[in-house]
């Protein structure tokens, strides 16, 4: 299926593959581990969905036992793609879902084609790594990869190329933020996956059009509109994330060991104690939920990421914690005027992980609201 089509560039999207044919000299930076760097002798970028998302395919066993260049061979002859001028991405995320966005500002205009899926390896830089290059190659990794491929129709220098680098990564990780994505290494928000990828291309021509591509140019600012609009649109497609998806207390707070089956399992364990325990659990959907339980689990995780960072006193950083705490169980309730209450309290509990004083906070929140 032929994408888009420019005197430059075809993108044709084929099952598995996306490939995009350059009708001119290009020049390409990529991530690729062959053809990779910068290039000026590529004719072709393709990006291929090479196994599914899960450890236990064996077409994804089968792929880890072969070394670079025969994966790279392996891609792009199932491509029909010759090996020598094909930069070439990899993935497990369903070509189907690939997202597209144009933008521009007078002659300047770039197209970008992202796939997307953050489920298994979303991660911040510097998190702890999962991959040492050994020489016998890489550990096992697992799905979830960002793939982007920016075409600008105009010539850059080669300063503006690698600074659409930065661009692009900055886009990326900003649409991360705004779905609050959390690392699965860590308790920080991702700033993206340990398997990212991209190529970029523009023509070669001298002298070049453009010579910048940061934030304060028109340039930088469609390239970053462009592919923080395709990111998100990816995810959604890829992994049924939206904004108002993330509307979730377990969203919120899940990077800091919170998550719905440890809470349904918890209520059960004492719900011969409280008839409002099985209420609850009965009720999780609707809780978990509600927009002002969300805006307070946000606003709570925001103060557990400052004093996980050494931004609050330690002497008063779990008094603020606490008081978020009631807070929540405040709106939960309902009930404003019950936070001095939900204070008192919550300060007579033993020293708690924050999983479970978070599960008392709710339990309470809960009660006071039908009591």
């Amino acid at each position: 299926m032929l994408l888009r089509e420019h005197p430059n560039f075809q993108l044709v999207r084929e099952h598995r593959f996306l490939r995009v044919e350059l009708l001119k000299p290009h020049w390409v930076m990529s991530t690729c581990s062959i053809n990779g760097g910068l290039r000026q002798d590529l004719r072709h970028i393709l990006n291929c969905q090479t196994c599914e998302g899960s450890a236990l395919h064996p077409r994804a066993q089968t792929l880890h036992l072969m070394s670079r260049e025969d994966q790279h061979t392996r891609n792009c002859d199932e491509a029909q793609l010759p090996t020598t001028l094909t930069a070439e991405l990899s993935t497990a995320a369903n070509m189907d879902y690939v997202a597209l966005w144009d933008a521009s500002y007078e002659d300047a205009q770039v197209t970008v084609a992202v796939t997307a899926g953050v489920e298994g390896n979303a991660g911040r830089a510097g998190d702890p790594a999962q991959w040492h290059e050994g020489v016998d190659g890489y550990l096992p990794t697992k799905p979830g990869t960002i793939n982007i491929i920016l075409l600008c129709h105009q010539s850059l220098s080669p300063g503006a190329l690698a600074r659409a680098v930065i661009t692009l990564t900055e886009a990326k990780s900003a649409a991360l933020a705004d779905l609050a994505i959390p690392s699965r290494y860590s308790t920080h928000l991702a700033t993206g996956t340990g398997t990212d990828q991209f190529a970029i291309a523009c023509p070669v021509e001298d002298p070049q059009r453009f010579h910048w591509s940061g934030h304060h140019a028109k340039l930088g600012e469609i390239i970053g509109q462009a592919v923080h609009h395709a990111v998100l649109e990816a995810l959604r497609w890829q992994n049924g994330l939206e904004i108002t998806r993330t509307r979730n207390l377990f969203h919120a707070l899940g990077r800091y060991g919170l998550n719905e089956k440890m809470f349904r399992e918890w209520l059960s364990q004492g719900s011969a104690e409280s008839p409002q325990r099985l209420f609850l659990l009965d009720s999780v959907p609707m809780v978990i939920h509600d927009p002002h339980v969300s805006a307070s689990a946000y606003a709570l995780a925001a103060i557990l990421d400052r004093q996980g960072v050494g931004a609050l006193p330690e002497s008063s950083a779990h008094e603020a914690v606490l008081w978020q705490c009631a807070l929540l169980a405040s709106a939960l309730a309902g009930k404003p005027q019950s936070f001095g209450g939900f204070v008192q309290r919550l300060s007579e509990l033993p020293p708690l992980p924050v999983n479970f004083l978070l599960m008392q906070t709710l339990l309470w929140g809960w009660e006071a609201k039908w009591e």
